[in-house]
């Protein structure tokens, strides 16, 4: 009985041991010998974990995760990567170099369920592409009528909700798993208001929320609720071109002040621009002024954009680019980007953009 116990013992604590570790086999056809790289994807940077020689095709890795956890497996000669959601399983990694796209990874349930998503959103999101092949087919064949035009935007907006509802679902359905957090952190945090992102964030168990991903989602609502509308601005302090230090406050007060993301390198803000400088000479008069921050790393790309496109406000930027701390203070996750500050330092409006922002102008101004 006793010896019993013993090899049971031994059993629960071998399965507890292996439970706590990884294992990644690969089985590369036409692969040659060379280094190959695990790397975690961590905010956007690739971050090297472990290597190992891959010889007659077959390379192995082993170590442990706290949680599953995006990963990429690199092929030194060729640069290729293939991306895997790795948790402490026995993982197979097989496939050809000649179709790194086509490689299979098994063993992870944590990537069976963003396979599964992937194939989700692939179907339901047919009927927006096909929406998108009738503008564009009737835009380039000149057939384009402004009825035309309505009725397929007004199509094209009802699937973007039913697509939408088929992620949010998805999501839930998986809250167990941190890639459900991956996917709404991809796909629904510039999508949903704050009310139900917090209702997805809350449906996640204790056991992840440590995870990168609801890490991630947990501080863009902190963010989210120190920023929406109604709350008071935070200050901070950034060099214009000439590397004078201006604080945002100093333009608090008087005017109606638009904070606005941008940089040189992205084509959507300088498409904004013109309209921006519409604006601006229309209405400085009236009490509007523009606080530009650039998330620009080239100091001469971003003096060209100024220049190019008539800026005539006040422009600051550290040239850090999404390394910027201005970029996570205000959870500026893609640009262009804006809040519009009332005189008192209140957040009146969000990412107002186009006739919208005018319209908002209008109404403050009384016109």
């Amino acid at each position: 009985m006793k010896k019993i116990l013993v090899l049971s013992l031994t059993i629960v604590v071998m399965l507890s041991c292996s439970s706590n570790k990884f294992k990644i086999d690969g089985d590369i056809e036409g692969a040659p010998e060379q280094t190959v790289y695990l790397m975690q994807i961590l905010e956007n940077d690739y971050i090297t974990v472990d290597s190992t020689l891959i010889k007659d095709g077959k390379f192995t890795f082993k170590g442990s995760v706290a949680y599953p956890d995006i990963y990429s497996i690199l092929f030194d000669q060729t640069q290729e990567r293939i991306v895997l959601f790795l948790e402490n399983s026995d993982i197979t990694v097989i496939g050809s170099m000649n179709d790194i796209q086509a490689i299979e990874i098994v063993g992870s349930e944590s990537h069976n369920i963003l396979l599964n998503f992937n194939k989700l959103a692939e179907d339901k999101s047919q009927n927006l592409m096909d929406i998108s092949f009738q503008y564009q087919s009737a835009a380039m064949d000149g057939i384009l009528t402004t009825t035309l035009e309505e009725e397929l935007t007004n199509q094209y907006m009802a699937e973007i909700e039913i697509f939408m509802d088929y992620i949010k679902q998805f999501v839930k359905d998986n809250n167990h798993s941190v890639v459900s957090a991956y996917i709404t952190l991809i796909h629904l945090v510039d999508q949903l208001e704050l009310a139900e992102l917090q209702e997805i964030a809350s449906g996640f168990p204790s056991s992840i929320q440590k995870s990168q991903f609801v890490t991630a989602l947990n501080d863009h609502l902190s963010v989210e609720m120190r920023t929406s509308i109604g709350q008071s601005y935070t200050d901070f302090t950034l060099s214009d071109p000439l590397g004078q230090e201006i604080a945002l406050s100093t333009f608090i007060g008087e005017n109606y002040v638009l904070l606005d993301f941008w940089a040189g390198w992205c084509a959507p803000c300088r498409q904004e621009n013109p309209h921006l400088v519409k604006l601006y000479n229309s209405y400085k008069s009236k009490g509007f002024d523009i606080f530009g921050v650039s998330f620009d790393r080239s100091q001469d790309q971003w003096l060209e954009a100024i220049k190019q496109d008539g800026l005539l406000w006040t422009q600051v930027s550290d040239l850090t680019g999404w390394e910027s701390p201005i970029a996570k203070l205000y959870g500026i996750m893609s640009i262009p980007a804006n809040l519009l500050i009332s005189p008192s330092g209140e957040i009146i409006a969000k990412n107002l953009r186009g006739s919208d922002l005018e319209d908002k102008l209008k109404e403050i101004f009384k016109e």
